[in-house]
């Protein structure tokens, strides 16, 4: 395969053992066409991060996840993730007061709202609060609180946030989504920092592409009653769509291109 900047390898390795469980350092040397002292250092920092044990001529996964650092989760199925933004877009308008979360979801939204005139935008994101202030006009409250590095976002409690007025709509994403948990993350600042958000918003409109149909998160953060839209893509499974929308929650998926008639 091509050369990767060693924070992409990093995380491809980190993928390859959440799905393999574990591997060898020669075997993994040779899939990313580096020497075998570089992904001796590229194991140990994996391990400091708590993701996997080095064993004896390679390494094994752990029982903890890790949701990946924020470059490596903006290209990480970016094609769905765009056309989610651009779907989720259609909702805001101009003069709205909307809240964005640190997802890369939330991230690729701001991307397809960078147009609109006079939005007020809460969020505790840096790259989308940075991403707004140079390429809008829009008034960002970015909310206080320590920084995570991973996520590249403040992890904002209640007393963090000073803003006195509601917000409209709050567009976040999830490491996972289900009917029957509702929205769930890995780490418990970041589910602690997303229900801060939420509780200054109206409505909810989760993002999330199919890979996240799942309930495999410790902490929950929303639950499915809270939701009022869902934006999807054509992956999710049909019986979760019957299941949200038991609830009453709207499942926005991408509609099929009509099929054309012949004359």
């Amino acid at each position: 395969m091509s050369r990767l900047d060693e924070e992409t390898r990093r995380e491809a390795i980190y993928r390859a053992l959440q799905r393999q469980g574990e591997a060898r350092g020669s075997d993994l040397a040779r899939q990313f066409g580096v020497s075998a002292v570089t992904i001796r250092k590229d194991l140990s920092a994996l391990e400091r991060r708590g993701v996997l044990i080095r064993v004896h001529g390679g390494a094994r996964r752990t029982a903890t996840r890790d949701e990946g650092s924020f470059s490596f989760r903006l290209a990480d199925a970016a094609p769905q993730k765009r056309d989610i933004a651009r779907r989720a877009a259609r909702l805001v308008h101009a003069g709205d007061t909307i809240a964005l979360d640190s997802s890369s979801s939330a991230h690729h939204l701001a991307e397809a709202l960078i147009h609109l005139r006079d939005l007020v935008v809460v969020t505790n994101a840096l790259p989308a609060a940075s991403l707004l202030l140079d390429r809008s006009d829009a008034t960002v409250v970015l909310v206080g609180g320590p920084l995570r590095r991973s996520s590249r976002a403040t992890m904002a409690g209640l007393d963090d946030i000073c803003f006195d007025r509601r917000v409209d709509i709050g567009f976040f994403g999830a490491h996972s989504v289900s009917a029957e948990q509702g929205a769930g993350e890995i780490s418990a600042d970041e589910a602690r920092s997303k229900q801060a958000l939420v509780k200054l918003c109206d409505r909810i409109v989760l993002l999330a592409d199919a890979s996240k149909m799942h309930g495999d998160s410790p902490h929950h953060w929303c639950q499915p009653t809270g939701v009022r839209r869902l934006v999807t893509d054509a992956g999710i499974p049909p019986d979760e769509v019957d299941r949200w929308r038991a609830l009453g929650v709207t499942v926005d998926i991408p509609q099929p291109p009509s099929s054309r008639t012949t004359p």
